[in-house]
């Protein structure tokens, strides 16, 4: 009922084939699930082991959808995969226990399920190792110190945009392909919760991997001023771009930049290969006169009267106030307000109430019913 809103607005197969997904899977859990999963079909006695046995068809079943991403399946289904993969491993686990402990149970019954145990304590194991580090299995914050350096002059991180390049894993989230070589751009001074799914493509995506071919070709050699239009200040070459042990496709993104006229290779405190654009003005809004700073989900800055502000965002006519128009693939708004503002889509702000009270209304008659009860 909560995601029926986002349902709503998407096929099944959208759904099912959104965003990047890949799940790798440690060889010892994977024995230690089977091993639980056996021992509890075989250990129990008849009626616990249906139970355990659609457990584990459930957990195997999970695993499959988990690892379908070489079949075209995204995050979405990934994550279903692994929701219905952990919901089956907690069944089997559950029958395995309940039959070890089991006192008047057949003792090579008891002596299965007794194996089974040793998985459970390898998949107990597991699970604690990763809250040691306090981050409770999720990867560490690396981007932080990697564009630290786009602090260095104020304010500029709030007003422009960096493109990372290079291999897709190392990517904070969804990317896209041009050529065989992954990208995508984020906010400065580090991406923020929202970036790490990429939408559907709009003008500004299809302009961009436009300029993009056209860097990457060789038809131009001022690729800041090619990108400047989109607020990219930076571009980030991930990988080991250099020597011997360098990422191939590190080393290709490396290439493409580094003979630009017009952007400036970063030695000084920098991780990875960073080139910064020689062209002014570069911003995601940009009137005659200045670039306003991204604040929170607007954009900020001096009011000026009679005059326009150019957003670098996907042409959409909800971006505000008025008037607005389209310059073909960003927008344009008045600059009088001193803000650019962006309207929530009516349809799916209602269904999202609709579906909140439907949440709350389910509740209170199941409150009701086992009061009645």
């Amino acid at each position: 009922m909560l995601l029926s809103p986002w349902i709503w607005q998407h096929s099944l197969e959208a759904i099912a084939r959104a965003g990047y997904a890949f799940w790798n899977v440690s060889p010892v859990l994977a024995v230690a699930v089977a091993v639980v999963g056996v021992t509890a079909v075989v250990a129990a006695p008849r009626s616990l082991g249906v139970v355990a046995g659609w457990g584990a068809v459930m957990a195997g079943g999970g695993f499959l959808i988990a690892r379908g991403g070489s079949f075209g399946f995204g995050f979405e289904a990934e994550s279903a995969g692994l929701a219905l993969a952990g919901l089956g491993v907690g069944v089997v686990v559950g029958v395995v226990a309940e039959t070890v402990s089991a006192p008047d149970e057949v003792r090579w019954r008891r002596f299965v399920a007794g194996i089974g145990t040793v998985g459970i304590v390898v998949l107990l194991v597991a699970s604690s190792v990763i809250l040691l580090g306090g981050r409770i299995g999720l990867p560490g914050d690396r981007y932080t110190r990697m564009l630290a350096f786009t602090e260095a002059n104020d304010g500029e991180a709030e007003r422009s945009r960096v493109l990372l390049v290079g291999p897709a894993d190392l990517m904070p989230g969804d990317s896209r392909v041009i050529d065989g070589g992954s990208y995508r751009v984020v906010s400065a001074p580090v991406p923020d919760l929202g970036e790490p799914r990429l939408g559907v493509r709009g003008p500004l995506d299809e302009f961009l991997e436009e300029r993009l071919a056209e860097i990457i070709a060789g038809g131009t050699r001022r690729a800041g001023g090619e990108l400047a239009p989109f607020g990219i200040r930076w571009i980030v070459v991930l990988g080991d771009s250099e020597g011997t042990d360098a990422d191939p496709e590190s080393r290709a993104w490396r290439q493409v930049f580094a003979g630009q006229l017009d952007l400036l290779p970063l030695s000084a405190g920098v991780e990875n290969a960073v080139f910064v654009s020689d062209v002014e003005p570069v911003g995601r809004a940009l009137t005659a006169t200045d670039s306003w700073p991204r604040i929170g989900w607007t954009y900020e800055g001096d009011p000026e009267e009679g005059r326009s502000v150019f957003v670098a965002e996907n042409a959409d006519a909800r971006f505000g106030p008025e008037p607005w128009q389209s310059t073909g693939f960003a927008n344009e708004v008045s600059a009088a307000g001193g803000v650019v503002t962006f309207d929530a889509a009516g349809s799916k702000r209602a269904q999202a109430i609709v579906a909140a009270l439907a949440v709350f209304g389910l509740v209170g008659v199941a409150w009701f019913g086992r009061r009645g009860a």
